[in-house]
């Protein structure tokens, strides 16, 4: 079995919005808190944009995660001629064979390659996954190594030269 996807995914999709939105909570509790007893912070209350900041923050960084981070499946990995696809606690086996198209992004940070198939699985007709990350100098500008594994296995198993 060889892991395609991230070990990170779980800080990525768990830990860093509960950071996000933490940070956020508590400075709005401590705005709150200044407003309600502004003689203890210097006596001046605070301004409104205060408080539309962090709100705005807050569901800036929710359509972020929400298009960016959630989509993202937990585990993937290459068993043979099968892709088992794991996120929370459902999980299915994929054939290869069915796999129509490998896509990654580079722009994005994380990097996400998406898988669509023909049938849909239990995830729908597409997945996204964190691939593991490669670290070469000019990473950014370069194919993404999993994914183009991936597509060569793919067409290698449906005897396609290229």
């Amino acid at each position: 079995m060889q892991r395609l996807s991230s070990s990170l995914t779980r800080f990525y999709k768990r830990t860093s919005p509960m950071l996000w939105f933490g940070f956020l909570s508590l400075f709005l509790v401590f705005l709150i808190w200044n407003w309600v007893q502004p003689d203890k912070f210097g006596g001046e209350r605070p301004d409104g944009m205060a408080v539309l900041i962090p709100l705005l923050m807050a569901g800036f960084g929710y359509v972020l995660f929400r298009y960016l981070i959630f989509d993202l499946m937990d585990e993937v990995w290459l068993e043979g001629d099968w892709l088992m696809v794991r996120n929370r606690s459902a999980q299915c086996r994929i054939p290869l064979l069915d796999v129509v198209n490998v896509t990654a992004t580079s722009s994005t940070s994380p990097r996400r390659v998406t898988v669509m198939l023909r049938r849909p699985s239990r995830f729908g007709s597409n997945f996204t996954f964190m691939p593991v990350a490669s670290f070469h100098l000019f990473a950014a500008f370069r194919p993404d190594p999993v994914a183009t594994a991936l597509t060569k296995r793919v067409e290698a198993l449906r005897g396609v030269d290229r």
